[in-house]
C-alpha cells in the first residue's frame, strides 16, 4: 500500500491514539475491585470507574442511588455523609468496558463489588449512562449555590446565607429534598400544605424554569 506523507502521519497518529487509550484503561498498580473517580473538577467527584480483570471500566446507572455513592466514597476514604449519586454521564462518558449494572448497596458494604449487582454485558447500557458520584467536601464554584444545586454541603468554614435553598438527595441537580438556610444552617421544610406554587418558587429561586410539588420531595423541571 502506498502512503503519502500526510496519510502516513495520520495513520500513525491514529495507531498511537488507540495505543494510548488502551494503555489508560489498564489498572496498573490498582487491584481488582478498586474504584476511582474520573472527570471531576476535584478528586472528590467524577465518573465512577472500577478495576476488574486488570481493566478500568464504568458502572451503568440503572438503579444508581445515594447508598451506592456512599459505598464508593467510603471505599475511597472520603466521608460517607451526604454522598450524592448522579446518573447520565454527568462528568463525561467513559470508554472501554461497562463492568456493572443494577447496583444495589445497603450502605454497609466496604467495597462496591460487595454490593448486589449484575454483569453489564447482559444489558444494553451505553456510556451515556455512566454513573458518577460527588463525595462530601466538594469545592464550590464561587459560592454556596453551586453546592446547593448539586445537593452537597458547603465546605467547612463556608456558611450558608439565610434564605438560600438547595435540593438534596436527588438523582439529578434539578430534584431533591428542599432545604432552607436559617441561622446559617440548612434544615428541611415540612410538607403540610406543600403544593406546586410553592415548588415553583423554589425552582425559580434556584434558576430552574418550573416545578412540581410532592409530599416526599421537590422536583424541578428543566
Amino acid at each position: 500500500m502506498f502512503w503519502t506523507g500526510l496519510s502516513f502521519v495520520s495513520a500513525l497518529l491514529a495507531v498511537l491514539c488507540c495505543a494510548v487509550t488502551a494503555e489508560s484503561r489498564k489498572c496498573g498498580n490498582a487491584s481488582n475491585g478498586d474504584v476511582r473517580l474520573v472527570g471531576g473538577a476535584t478528586e472528590l467527584e467524577g465518573r465512577v470507574e472500577l478495576c476488574l480483570d486488570r481493566e478500568w471500566g464504568t458502572i451503568c446507572d440503572h438503579f444508581w442511588s445515594n447508598l451506592d455513592a456512599t459505598v464508593v466514597c467510603e471505599q475511597l476514604s472520603y466521608s460517607r455523609t451526604d454522598a450524592v449519586a448522579i446518573q447520565g454521564a454527568w462528568f463525561g462518558a467513559g470508554n472501554g468496558s461497562i463492568h456493572m449494572t443494577d447496583v444495589f448497596c445497603d450502605g454497609s458494604e466496604d467495597r462496591l463489588t460487595d454490593c448486589a449487582h449484575r454483569d453489564a454485558a447482559s444489558t444494553e447500557c451505553t456510556h451515556n449512562q455512566d454513573a458518577s458520584v460527588i463525595c462530601t467536601g466538594t469545592l464550590c464554584c464561587c459560592c454556596c449555590c453551586c453546592c446547593c444545586l448539586l445537593g452537597v454541603s458547603p465546605p467547612a468554614g463556608m456558611m450558608c446565607v439565610d434564605g438560600d435553598v438547595r435540593l438534596a438527595g436527588g438523582r439529578f441537580p434539578s430534584e431533591g429534598r428542599v432545604e432552607i438556610c436559617i441561622d446559617q444552617n440548612f434544615g428541611t421544610v415540612c410538607d403540610d400544605g406543600w403544593d406546586t406554587p410553592d415548588a415553583q418558587v423554589v425552582c425559580r429561586q434556584l434558576g430552574f424554569s418550573n416545578g412540581e410539588g410532592m409530599e416526599t420531595h421537590q422536583s424541578c423541571l428543566l
